[in-house]
């Protein structure tokens, strides 16, 4: 296959592969409850380490200002041990679509090359689905 282009866009000479993540309903649902309780105690940590940083500057007393210095530190380190990060992959129920049986299909994925058998793959960016209805 030879090089493509369209508009500003260029797929470069070779096979590209797309990939969109696939969720059966039950696995979906649970993720995004996990997904909720992560992002709420991530933005507790937040807050409080918000919180402690503002005691610090406005206390005089150095100790207080080292005790509060820790609980800030503290709460960051709350907040790294979170898997936010990870969550961000988990989609929303208006990001998947229904796609075959209970399984549902992310509308957002990535566009990929590899020399095969043993190359490296590039990323090559990001690809869309649209829900269209079935024809009869």
């Amino acid at each position: 296959p030879e090089e493509a282009k369209r508009n500003d866009a260029t797929l470069p000479k070779g096979k590209v592969y797309v990939a969109f993540p696939i969720w059966t309903k039950e696995t979906l649902e649970n993720m995004q409850l996990e997904k909720e309780r992560i992002t709420e105690l991530a933005n507790q940590a937040i807050a409080e380490k918000d919180e402690e940083l503002s005691k610090m500057h406005k206390t005089g007393n150095i100790i207080q200002k080292a005790l509060h210095y820790r609980n800030a530190f503290a709460a960051a380190e709350k907040y790294f041990l979170q898997p936010v990060s990870r969550m961000k992959l988990v989609p929303s129920k208006d990001e998947v679509i229904p796609f075959q049986d209970d399984l549902l299909v992310t509308t957002t994925g990535t566009v990929w090359q590899k020399n095969l058998p043993n190359g490296k793959q590039v990323l090559l960016g990001a690809a869309s689905l649209k829900h269209a209805p079935m024809e009869a």
